[in-house]
């Protein structure tokens, strides 16, 4: 079994994929003020109610950000913490702006009442940069209020293979 984690955004996302590929069980919850515990209590009734016991887990889908310090940190932390306890586990990574992207439209993340985060190519290389309020980011704004277990199937062959040690988190604040 697979596991996907995101808490880079103000919704708490879980999965549960398959060997083949297909997400069977899928969860989404607000994210509050105590999104450690929230995210902790929650992921631990989530793999209950899945009859999903730790050591079935052998990968682990992961967004990286750009986040919130501590949003970005949760899901990353918890995965750390099982690749401490398996080494095995495979930690597969995407940044969210990647993973919220839709079609001819360039993903922004606000991250405050007037500021931006949004995806460039610079030197050939993805790169993320912070930007005031402008009128070319009008609904371009990554919502996750849609975002569901196909869309994350879809999404799935986008993830990276990654070293936890070599995994750079993007921070928004």
């Amino acid at each position: 079994m697979k596991l996907f984690l995101d808490t880079s955004t103000d919704k708490i996302m879980f999965g549960i994929i398959n060997e083949e590929n297909k997400v069977v069980a899928f969860k989404k919850i607000n994210a509050n003020r105590d999104m450690v515990k929230k995210t902790n209590d929650e992921l631990k009734t989530f793999l209950l109610e899945n009859k999903i016991k730790n050591d079935e887990i052998k990968q682990i889908y992961l967004t990286i950000g750009p986040g919130s310090f501590t949003g970005v940190k949760v899901s990353f932390l918890i995965a750390k913490t099982y690749k401490i306890f398996n080494e095995k586990i495979e930690l597969m990574v995407i940044d969210t702006l990647t993973l919220g992207k839709r079609k001819k439209v360039k993903p922004v993340v606000k991250i405050s009442k007037n500021n931006f985060f949004y995806q460039k190519k610079l030197f050939l290389k993805e790169t993320f940069k912070l930007v005031k309020e402008d009128p070319k980011f009008k609904n371009q704004e990554i919502n996750f209020e849609n975002f569901g277990a196909k869309d994350l199937e879809k999404n799935l062959s986008k993830f990276k293979l990654q070293n936890s040690n070599d995994i750079e988190l993007i921070y928004m604040n």
